[in-house]
This record gives C-alpha cells, structure tokens and sequence, in this order.
C-alpha cells in the first residue's frame, strides 16, 4: 500500500512482505526518497509496532532519516503486529534478522549495503544478526542495549530483575492490544501502573490470563533463574568472533543495559573478525536514561555547557551512517570512546578505564551500621577487630525504593536519582558513610564491592547501593548492584553459611564529585522492584509461584581477617577525605 502522507520529499510503502526461512511473512514499511538513487538502506526491527517506529519513545521518525537520503526499512518482528508467526523473545531473531538484511538490501532503490539500527531489544537482534554474516551489512548500531539475555537483562547477580516483569507486561499490553481483548487489556495496564504488585498476582485471575496468553514466556524464563544452556544461544558475548562490521555503540549513564553496552564494545573490538571491524567499534556514553533520552542526574554545578539530550544522540548516529555509507569525516567520533562525565563534560579515551586503577574504601562500623544515624563509615584505614553488623530480612516488610538503573516507564520504573534518606531511615539497611571530600574527584570506569557475609537461610541477597550525600546531607543514589547468595547445603539441611566473600559490580560511572560531597554504601537484603523479592527458601519466581517465605539473617563482617571494601574507579585522580565524616 502507498501512502503520500510524505508526498514531496519521502514515499511510503506500507507492509511489505518479507519471507522468514521458513515462510513467516514478515512485513515492513519502507521510506524512500523521491531523489534518483540508488540509495544505502537504514534496517530498523522492533517488536512494538512499525508504524510508530520507536519515534514516540526515543529515536526520530524514519520519514525524517528517509529525507536525508537514506532508504529506511521498518520492519515488526515475528509474531508482532503484522507480522505472522509466534513471538518468543529473541529466538528466531538470528535467522530473521539475517533474511531481512538481505531482504532490504534488493528492494527498489536500494544500492545493495545496509545497516542495522534501533535501541534496546533492537539493538540486541542486531548482534544476533550480524553474526550470521548476512553478506549486505556493513555496519550495526546497537544502542542502549545489552550484551546477553541472562546477565544484565532477566536477571542480574542472579536476581530476577523487575525490568524483566515490566516488559512482560507491557508486551502483553501490545498484544491484547492486537489481540482487541479489552479485558486483558486493562488488567495488564492497571497492573503496570503499580510497581509495588508487578510481582504479585493471583493465579486463576483476568491478569494470570492475561499474562500466560500474550506473554507465555515468562514462565519459561522464570523456571531458568541459573545461567544454564537455555540462554546461550541469545548470548551475544558468545559471538564477538563472527561479527565482521563496524559498531556505534550509545548508551546511558542511567540505563538499565549500560554495563552490556560496554562489554559490546570491548568485545567486539578485541574479537571482532576483521582487524577494519575491530577499528571501527565507537562507544558513546553519556548522562541518559533508558528512555526518553533527556539528560539525568546532573550535578547543580555541572558545566556551563548544557547536557547533550536525544537530538543529539541522533544526530551521532547520522554522522557515523554517512561516514560508514560515503566515508565522509565524524569529528565526534574520532576517538574510541567518548563520555560525558556528570559534572565535567565530555572525555575522549583510547581504553576503557582497567579495574586496576582504584581507590579501596573499607568498611567500618561498631556492630551498629543501620540507618543513616548509626556508626557506619567509609575510610581507606583497613579495619583491626570489629564488631560485625547483624540485620534481619522479612520478605514482607520490604518497602519499595525510589530511583536506579530500571526499565522503562518513567511514571512508575525506579529510573534515575532519587532521594534515600527515608530509605536510610529503615533498621534494614546498614548505612556507611565517608568522610567529606576535600577536593573534587573524578569517579570514571567501574565500582563494585566485596562483602563478606554469612547468613542462616537457604537463599539471601546482597544489595548495594552507592549515593552521594551533598553538603546539605541528601542522599542521592549513583549505582546499584545485586548478589544472591544460596547457601543450601543440599542433603544435611544445614542452612546456615559460614562467612564468604561475595563480589557485587554495581556497574559503570563517569562522574565529577565535588568537595564537601560524601560518599555512602548501602548495603540491604533487598532492592525492589529493581529486583525480585528474595523469599528466602530458594525458590526461583513465577507467576504463579505461592509462599510467604521466611525472615533470614545476614551478617556482615569487616574486620582484619574479612575486611569488606568498596572499589573506586580514580585513575587521574586522588581521592581525599577530611577527618571529619560524618
């Protein structure tokens, strides 16, 4: 169907029809522009409808690309929209992906090369396709995304991640949508806007359908909560090696998919096929949320230059289209890496920070670290005899936090800085705090924590949350990261763990912190929704699971013998702290 909406400049042809391998009609709608070409294609595939293309979220309508001379294919994924066959996230992409590739590199004014585009689940497929080679590709973008299903995506140190119910619920929205079921509709959507119950629903419910209709997986992915065979096959760090095309790789400090974005990059330029597609990997970072793509969490005293905002984003993809299409110069992507440091502005690297260049800030307290009132601190002194802190975890007496690294609806996913006072309030969390800076510092590459810890249930989790407390004292969130810890001795019944050592990556950070600022450590059994809730028994989360779960222990040491760190990324940097901390 031809559609002159964009009569003039750009012609519309709607659902055209591309055959899977195995016959599934996949269709698209394709932007041309009424100049004479031939012209390079832009491949866009997304499993939230082609007519909207992403436009309404973040990225910019494909009849304003198609203007600059590019031929754009917007294609819904198998089983979306209208495209026939079953949607089951991700597991027919690679052949899909490849098909389409090739496919749009033969349509009507098409010069034969294509690159694939799109961020989030768009940008993962892309990976998945250009491992197949499709002999039309010459260069991928996978922006704001990750680098494999399990880790970073579904789950993260083990937990079961909220972004992971949300988007089964808002796919579910999509497809009773398609479906024209008013009712699972509006279960799906009343559920979605309350964050505190996307965990719990009845079984036998409107919801319950809702949910096993329109997003059938989510059991399938719940009853995998170990990284086991299942997810290999969407595992794009498994296939570096057989991806041959230059990357642009964007993503955000505050996106739930940064730590994947980067392994991308690394990956693929230590083991991308050819020594042209290890050269031509580019990482963009900067001060953005998954999505919209407005700039977060700024400091009050960032630099007089504004944030660069989603205009800008795109604009970075045009300028690294016409460089791979026409070879035509990228001066704002010279360098390998380019981020935007919260506070300072742009930086231009060769590598990404090593893990090698930190600061160890220990743990301490007097066995009284809960809340912000009690004794914890942070200091680079390592620890003599102490007192461990002891803290009980009830499942049901979690409250919900504000802000993090979450996914994807702003008016109800924790994304973003948020204030923790009233969180650091509650006799759950231990509380650590440093001394003040006496100078500003610079926080660049990755943080993470080592913990030792002992607990008496079969199953407990590790939380920390890194914040910046500012000269008025408020506590504003930077990072979080998530360990579960199983601690079942299978056959003896003998739940209680002895002290471990147990690493949690809170992720990357570019940020600028000023003098006077603080730094604090939260450390909690529980992080929700950014996570499932831990009930303790070992039991992985489904849908339909039913238990009250247990109250649990947790022991945190920090003494000469176990001494628990927080690790800080400060190549260039000192970091001091005055005397005074508190």
């Amino acid at each position: 169907m031809n559609d002159a909406s964009f009569a003039g400049s750009v012609e519309v042809e709607r659902d055209l029809t591309c055959r899977a391998p195995d016959g599934a009609a996949l269709r698209a709608d394709v932007y041309r522009p009424t100049e004479a070409g031939p012209h390079p294609a832009l491949l866009l595939r997304l499993p939230y409808g082609k007519t909207g293309a992403d436009s309404d979220v973040a990225m910019v309508h494909p009849a304003w690309i198609a203007r600059l001379g590019f031929v754009v294919v917007v294609q819904d994924v198998r089983g979306r929209w209208s495209s026939e066959g079953e949607f089951f996230p991700f597991r027919h992409e690679a052949a899909d992906g490849h098909a389409a590739i090739n496919w749009t590199a033969g349509l009507d004014a098409c010069d034969g090369r294509v690159i694939s585009y799109g961020f989030s689940y768009p940008g993962l497929i892309q990976l998945l396709a250009a491992a197949r080679a499709p002999r039309a590709l010459v260069g991928i973008c996978p922006a704001f995304t990750g680098s494999q299903v399990y880790e970073g995506w579904a789950y993260r140190g083990g937990a079961l991640t909220g972004f992971t119910v949300e988007w089964a619920l808002e796919m579910g929205l999509d497809g009773a949508r398609r479906a024209n079921d008013h009712s699972a509709f509006q279960a799906l959507r009343s559920q979605l806007a309350s964050r505190d119950a996307w965990f719990a629903y009845e079984s036998g419910s409107e919801l319950d359908r809702a949910v096993n209709t329109y997003s059938p997986w989510l059991e399938q992915w719940c009853r995998h909560p170990r990284d086991d065979g299942f997810w290999d096959e969407w595992n794009a760090e498994n296939l570096y090696s057989q991806i041959g095309v230059p990357a642009l790789h964007v993503g955000g400090w505050w996106d739930h998919f940064v730590g994947g974005t980067i392994r991308n990059f690394e990956g693929l330029r230590a083991e991308a096929t050819t020594s042209t597609a290890r050269a031509g990997q580019r990482l963009v970072l900067g001060p953005w949320r998954h999505m919209p793509w407005t700039p977060t969490g700024e400091p009050h005293a960032a630099p007089a230059h504004p944030p660069p905002a989603g205009p800008e984003i795109v604009d970075l993809h045009v300028e690294w289209w016409r460089q791979i299409f026409y070879g035509e110069p990228a001066p704002s992507l010279t360098a390998p890496i380019r981020v935007w440091v919260s506070g300072e502005g742009w930086r231009e690297l060769e590598e990404w920070p090593s893990d090698q260049a930190t600061t160890t800030l220990y743990l301490h307290s007097g066995g009284r670290a809960a809340t912000r009132f009690g004794d914890g601190r942070l200091d680079d002194a390592a620890p003599a005899d102490e007192l461990p802190d002891v803290v009980a975890y009830d499942p049901w007496m979690v409250a919900a936090r504000q802000g993090g690294h979450g996914c994807c609806l702003a008016e109800v996913s924790p994304m973003g800085p948020a204030c923790q006072c009233g969180a650091e309030e509650s006799p759950s969390l231990l509380v650590y705090t440093s001394g003040a800076l006496r100078d500003p510092v610079v926080l660049l590459g990755d943080v993470w924590v080592d913990v030792w810890m002992s607990a008496d249930a079969p199953s407990v989790d590790l939380c920390a949350r890194l914040c910046v407390v500012d000269t008025d004292g408020c506590s504003t969130n930077l990072l979080e990261g998530v360990r579960r810890v199983r601690t079942a001795r299978p056959g003896d019944g003998n739940h209680v763990h002895p002290p471990g050592c147990h690493r949690v990556a809170l992720g990357p950070v570019g940020r600028q912190l000023a003098s006077g600022e603080r730094l604090r450590l939260d450390l909690a059994g529980a992080d929700h929704p950014l996570w499932d809730l831990n009930l303790t028994t070992d039991e992985a989360w489904t849908p339909t699971r039913k238990s009250f779960g247990a109250t649990a222990t947790q022991v945190i040491f920090h003494d000469a013998t176990r001494p628990s760190v927080l690790r800080l990324p400060t190549a260039d940097t000192a970091l001091w702290l005055s005397a005074t901390g508190r």
